[in-house]
């Protein structure tokens, strides 16, 4: 004896998203007065996190880092490597996220 069923195949409704004119509400001009505004390396995101959404950080950058003790290095060796530093940051580089991470790009968005 055989047996056979009827199968009913079922497609869940799918709601098409509101289509958004995203030009009709652009507002350019406020985003062009802060993108002249920021200041690269002044976004502290500790810093919203906590104002906003009451989120305590417990970054530390001497996890990620190595904790130089300043006073066993002498003045000449410290200027050498500031020194040292201002050339790296000066230095060209063809790295896209270089050049965002120096501010160097702001025809990039960084989040995409």
């Amino acid at each position: 004896v055989i047996a056979t069923a009827s199968v009913k195949k079922v497609v869940p409704q799918v709601q098409k998203p509101a289509e958004i004119d995203w030009a009709a509400d652009s507002d350019d001009d406020n985003l062009d007065q802060a993108e002249k505004k920021y200041v690269p390396g002044s976004f502290d995101q500790f810093n919203v996190n906590e104002r906003k959404f009451g989120v305590k950080s417990t970054y530390k950058e001497t996890d990620y880092t190595t904790d130089l003790n300043q006073r066993q290095y002498s003045t000449e060796e410290r200027s050498r490597a500031e020194r040292l530093t201002r050339d790296i940051n000066r230095t060209a580089t063809t790295s896209e996220a270089h050049r965002i991470e120096r501010g160097l790009d702001s025809n990039v968005d960084e989040g995409t």
